[in-house]
């Protein structure tokens, strides 16, 4: 019986911020997997969270159908936030891949004071994204993928703004290596009713090379 044992190698990850003014969460990936590795995900193969990490992944996969949920605290030594996220995956025939998934983000608690310093009572934000994605397999060497993205951010009473994003990307699978672009977070900007700030943009590429080791077992 043969056993093959997969390792994930980042060739090369890069990353450009374009902007980071609110809604930062939204760079936050809920895929325990890709945050092992630093976020070096944009490369890798298709697992539920593939349209967190690129969504052109769905239409490269083998799989027919996965979800996945995941609960986590975000930087638990210095704030109680937490990270809540749903996602997943389907197969339609070889070519199609759609993607269903959200995002629950909440920030810890803070004082809501008068004019005067009184303190009145405190108030948790809380910010959530949904989104839907597909992708198509234009070759069968190359797959491209879109998301559409709805954003609600709630950080105070009267501090509550919307947005509209997209995600596109590409993958390119020779074999076991596998190069991908992608760029996120295009979109509307996002007004909390004094002021447009920009969403936090990227723009990621990396590679993978996929090594195989096969093992022979025999019991006698």
């Amino acid at each position: 019986m043969k056993r093959f044992l997969s390792i994930i190698a980042m060739a090369s990850i890069l990353v450009v911020e374009l902007n980071a003014q609110n809604v930062s969460f939204i760079n936050i990936s809920p895929d325990t997997q890709s945050m092992g590795i630093g976020g070096a995900s944009v490369a890798i193969g298709a697992n539920a969270f593939a349209i967190y990490n690129n969504p052109a992944a769905m239409a490269m996969s083998d799989r027919t159908v996965a979800f996945a949920a995941s609960y986590g605290m975000w930087q638990p030594q210095y704030s109680n936030n937490t990270l809540i996220g749903v996602s997943g995956f389907g197969k339609i025939g070889d070519k199609f891949g759609i993607g269903l998934s959200g995002r629950y983000f909440t920030h810890q608690p803070y004082n809501v004071t008068t004019t005067t310093g009184a303190i009145m009572g405190q108030f948790s934000p809380v910010e959530y994204a949904i989104d839907l994605g597909a992708s198509y397999r234009v070759i069968d060497i190359l797959s491209v993928g879109a998301n559409v993205r709805y954003i609600s951010s709630r950080l105070g009473e009267s501090n509550v703004a919307a947005a509209i994003a997209a995600d596109i990307a590409v993958m390119l699978k020779l074999d076991d290596i596998s190069v991908a672009l992608a760029a996120t977070n295009l979109g509307s900007k996002i007004n909390y009713g004094t002021a447009d700030y920009s969403l936090s943009s990227m723009i990621k590429a990396g590679a993978a090379y996929n090594l195989r080791f096969a093992q022979t077992q025999r019991v006698s």
